[in-house]
């Protein structure tokens, strides 16, 4: 269908367990079981279903030394997982019988770094058209809603909701499960086996039928001797979790680096839903222009040219300067030029020249040096040396040095400083730290510290 070609593509393919229901007695169960079903599939930014058939089904990733990957991703190509997701149970029949298997299902997926399942210890009475993201629902129901030829064919199915980010690559959202009701009556390993393999679906995985390591996975179409997460299965999930907790990590990383304190949890996922979404350079150019993160500037700026935290009045009028496009560095000029500034320096040349030496470049300027920039003053005006110093080599390179000391906790090689040192005499601070926030380097970093 054409309509699944749209920018956001959600929705695994009705990825159904079918089970042999008569077959099932005591704690087992064949292990050759009959699969059917169609494809659901939707648009997680729009909520619509936008179409069925059998899904495309390829691999995400190849085999990495030492360690095979045994799953297969769905179309389209799945980068990572939301990661953090609440299972919603909803309000239907006996659906609270299965909480056991259903906290042993996360436990294991969680113990084998698949991802992040926290089981919601209340039920709620709907079933949303589209979740929100990072929730997967689970209702009992003994209609088949997954298309099947009659109730009761199918013990459970999955849809993953699944939108694209801005270089194209999938990123599960959320999840739906449905289970009949007759498999309220197996026993807990076969409801776990079932609320595993669902789960799996809904995090990003297809069925898998090749055996892997001498074993067929939870993850195969129709066999079900794998109560538990195997190699194959955990191989497939854990890239996707360790992709998003990348993000997770990335957030935090800027939290630390431009706001100076720890993500909370509305800002974790606003954020993180961000970067999922339009990548880290411009979840990193959005927070750059949060009122909290301009405050922080503007009184790190007062500190420096005044001594002390802006007032209201000034940080009003300088937050609506930089919405209007003030850069940092003239914010800094403006500061430094002002008559506060001028009237601390007791209205002496020399003096101003010295306090700006000192507030920029962190050292007292020499006698030729104050020499050179008094008579500046006096011909071209404070602002204009005030700038002049804010473009100097010197502090260029002391900025790069200080990002790559906040960013990446190491000093800025010659090669750092050379490309970004246009960049920062020209006003455009915030592009070094853009650039530096979307490096491989960052991430890795952000990992290492935050993840």
């Amino acid at each position: 269908m054409n309509r699944t070609r749209r920018r956001v593509v959600g929705s695994l393919a009705a990825a159904t367990l079918i089970l042999t229901l008569g077959s099932i007695s005591g704690a087992q169960a064949t292990d050759e079981l009959p699969i059917d079903g169609d494809v659901i599939v939707g648009d997680f930014d729009s909520g619509e279903i936008v179409g069925s058939g059998e899904p495309g089904l390829q691999a995400l990733l190849a085999p990495t030394t030492g360690a095979g990957y045994a799953y297969t991703a769905t179309s389209p190509t799945i980068s990572r997982s939301y990661g953090d997701f609440t299972v919603q149970l909803v309000s239907s029949s006996r659906v609270d019988s299965l909480r056991a298997a259903l906290q042993a299902s996360a436990n294991d997926i969680n113990a084998n770094g698949g991802a992040s399942l926290s089981v919601s210890t209340t039920t709620v009475s709907t079933w949303p058209a589209r979740p929100a993201a990072g929730t997967i629902y689970l209702r009992v129901d003994g209609r088949d809603s997954c298309g099947a030829a009659a109730p009761g064919t199918w013990a459970g199915c999955a849809t993953t909701w699944i939108g694209r980010d801005d270089s194209g690559l999938g990123v599960v959202q959320a999840g739906q499960i449905w289970i009949a009701s007759v498999a309220v009556d197996y026993t807990q390993a076969q409801q776990q086996h079932v609320l595993t393999h669902e789960l799996g679906h809904t995090l990003g995985l297809a069925h898998y039928e090749p055996a892997f390591n001498g074993e067929y996975q939870v993850m195969h179409p129709s066999k079900y001797d794998a109560t538990t997460l195997r190699s194959g299965d955990i191989n497939g999930l854990r890239p996707l979790y360790q992709n998003s907790v990348s993000v997770r990590s990335q957030v935090q990383a800027m939290y630390s680096g431009l706001l100076g304190r720890s993500a909370d949890d509305s800002g974790m996922g606003t954020w993180s839903a961000q970067i999922a979404q339009h990548g880290t350079a411009a979840t990193a150019r959005s927070m750059m222009s949060s009122t909290e993160y301009r405050t922080r500037v503007i009184n790190n700026a007062y500190q420096k040219a005044l001594g002390r935290s802006a007032d209201s009045g000034g940080l009003s009028t300088h937050l609506r300067s930089m919405a209007n496009g003030l850069t940092e560095q003239e914010l800094h000029v403006t500061l430094w030029s002002s008559d506060e500034a001028w009237q601390q320096a007791g209205k002496n040349t020399s003096t101003w020249v010295t306090r700006l030496y000192q507030g920029v470049l962190g050292r007292t300027p020499s006698a030729a040096e104050v020499n050179n920039w008094v008579p500046q003053v006096n011909q071209q005006g404070r602002a204009a040396v005030a700038r002049n110093v804010l473009r100097s080599v010197e502090h260029a390179d002391q900025y790069i040095n200080a990002q790559y000391q906040l960013l990446f906790a190491r000093n800025a090689d010659a090669s750092g400083k050379a490309t970004w040192r246009g960049l920062v005499q020209t006003g455009q601070q915030a592009e070094v730290t853009v650039s530096l926030m979307n490096s491989a380097e960052f991430r890795q970093r952000a990992i290492t510290q935050f993840g």
